[in-house]
């Protein structure tokens, strides 16, 4: 995946390199965690003590709400 980069004297480098490695680590580590709560949500909302009409609210209206957002940002 780590393909060569030219640079002006001939030599090859990697594309992938250092920081960038660092970089794609940290945001691969950070979409992981962004998308772990979700399914535990539910389980969140029933030890807050919330009904199922209430947890079904919650994500009817957080879905409401993204969409709008999707709209508003053109996503």
């Amino acid at each position: 995946m780590a393909t060569d980069v030219a640079t002006t004297t001939g030599e090859k480098r990697p594309l992938l390199r250092g920081m960038l490695l660092l970089f794609l680590f940290a945001m691969i580590l950070a979409n992981i965690g962004g998308n772990m709560y979700a399914p535990l949500l539910p389980l969140y909302l029933k030890e807050l003590h919330a009904t199922v009409a209430q947890v079904g609210l919650f994500f009817t209206l957080s879905q409401t709400i993204s969409g709008e957002n999707d709209v508003l940002f053109r996503r």
